[in-house]
């Protein structure tokens, strides 16, 4: 079984750790932003490949961390982008509150 790549990245001038799949979910479990990408591409890039979610903003749209990570895999991942997502978290525990256009911390 092929082990998961450990680094982070800046993007936007925020850290993001790469974490595996159980516990972004536990951070969006919190209120936190998660970020994922295809396992191939690097986040912060020149085309910002990167999604993000959090249970807040996309209530009323996903039953959940689930759903949101089905659809970002069915439209973010390919042989080219990689089979699977690669997921990250801010370690400062933040989410970006859409409504204001800032960072604030998760509930």
């Amino acid at each position: 079984m092929e082990t998961m790549r450990q680094y982070s990245v800046m993007v936007d001038g925020r850290e993001w750790v790469r974490v595996d799949k159980r516990k972004a979910r536990a951070a969006w479990d919190r209120g936190e932003t998660v970020m994922c990408c295809g396992c191939n591409m690097r986040p912060g890039g020149f085309w910002h490949p990167e999604s993000y979610g959090d249970k807040i903003r996309f209530a009323d749209l996903l039953r959940g961390f689930d759903s949101f990570a089905d659809s970002m895999t069915f439209y973010g991942c390919d042989a080219e982008r990689g089979k699977h997502l690669a997921w990250y978290v801010n370690p400062a525990g933040m989410r970006y509150d859409i409504d204001n256009g800032e960072w604030v911390p998760a509930l």
